[in-house]
C-alpha cells in the first residue's frame, strides 16, 4: 500500500480541529462550522480576507462539501483520541475540546499552525457573528437551516 500524505491526513485535520475548537474552548460547534472555520482560514486570500492562503493559490476553487468530509472522517480520530468530546442538544450534534485537546494543541508549534492560529481570528469573528446559512453561502455551500444560528 502507498503511504498517505501528512496533507489532509487524520493526523493533520485533527492538529487543525483541536485548535479550532481550543481557541474558543467554551464553545461547542458543529462538523459544519469546523468545516467553515477551516476553509476560511487556509483560503483567506480566495475568501478576500487577506492576501495569501496557507496552500497556496490552487487552480481550483475550494471546495466545502470536499472539506465537510475531511472534517466528517477526522472527527472520528479527534474523538476516538479524546481530543474532543461530542455534545447533543438541541442544536444537533457539536463537539467540545477535552483537556487533553487543549494540552494537545498547546503542545503544537510550528510556523504553518502558529500562521493558521492568526488566521483563526478573522474566521471566528465572520463565524461567530453570522448565522449558519449566511456563513455557508459564504464558503459556497447552500444550506437549508435557514435562520439557524452558527
Amino acid at each position: 500500500m502507498m503511504p498517505r500524505s501528512l496533507f489532509n491526513s487524520d493526523l493533520e485535520l485533527a492538529a487543525r480541529i483541536t485548535t479550532i475548537l481550543a481557541e474558543r474552548p467554551h464553545l461547542a460547534r458543529c462538523d459544519r462550522q469546523i468545516a467553515a472555520i477551516d476553509l476560511l482560514t487556509t483560503n483567506h486570500g480566495d475568501f478576500n480576507a487577506g492576501a495569501a492562503n496557507l496552500h497556496g493559490h490552487l487552480n481550483v476553487p475550494p471546495s466545502y462539501a470536499t472539506r465537510l468530509a475531511h472534517i466528517q472522517r477526522a472527527m472520528k480520530f479527534v474523538v476516538t483520541r479524546g481530543l474532543a468530546v461530542p455534545v447533543a442538544n438541541e442544536a444537533g450534534l457539536q463537539y467540545r475540546v477535552t483537556d487533553n485537546g487543549r494540552a494537545f494543541a498547546r503542545a503544537l508549534h510550528n510556523t504553518y499552525l502558529n500562521d493558521y492560529r492568526h488566521l483563526l481570528g478573522s474566521a471566528f469573528a465572520y463565524v461567530d457573528s453570522h448565522i449558519l446559512s449566511d456563513v455557508l453561502a459564504r464558503v459556497g455551500h447552500e444550506s437549508e437551516d435557514e435562520g439557524v444560528s452558527a
